[in-house]
């Protein structure tokens, strides 16, 4: 009996360890910025944005509006700044286990600017744009 008990044991423990180490049951890693926008903060620093491939394409919109993008797309985040601004922008992959996929800091000239993410893998993202520790944006996009 004793032995029957430490076989299940074992394997209860084995079959935990196995969905513990799953990445859709662990939740997404965070920017820490929070989840809600400073709308009059975006329109103090910015006046306008834009997320399109490398021809200049926006992503065809998903159900919700938000554009999709196909896998091996450059994603490029354009940006018209008011003025001089340190911009903090950083990609959430959202699903559970998502990791950052791109988290950067940078000093913005007024005008237009480009900043480029790469080829993305498949998933659901959010960028996030903050200047000085406040949330001023959230923009949902996702690669498929």
């Amino acid at each position: 009996m004793q032995r029957r008990s430490a076989t299940l044991v074992i394997i209860s423990l084995l079959l935990l360890s196995i969905l513990s180490s799953c990445r859709a049951l662990r939740p997404p890693e965070s920017c820490g910025l929070g989840s809600f926008a400073n709308d009059t903060g975006f329109g103090l620093y910015l006046n306008d944005l834009d997320l399109l491939d490398v021809e200049g394409n926006p992503g065809e919109p998903d159900r919700d509006g938000a554009p999709r993008f196909e896998e091996g797309q450059v994603v490029n985040l354009w940006l018209q700044v008011k003025s001089d601004s340190r911009i903090r922008i950083c990609v959430e992959e959202t699903r559970g286990g998502g990791t950052i996929a791109y988290d950067e800091t940078a000093s913005f000239a007024s005008g237009q600017s480009a900043v480029t993410f790469g080829a993305l893998e498949r998933g659901p993202y959010v960028i996030r744009i903050s200047i000085d520790g406040t949330l001023i944006r959230n923009i949902p996009f996702s690669i498929r």
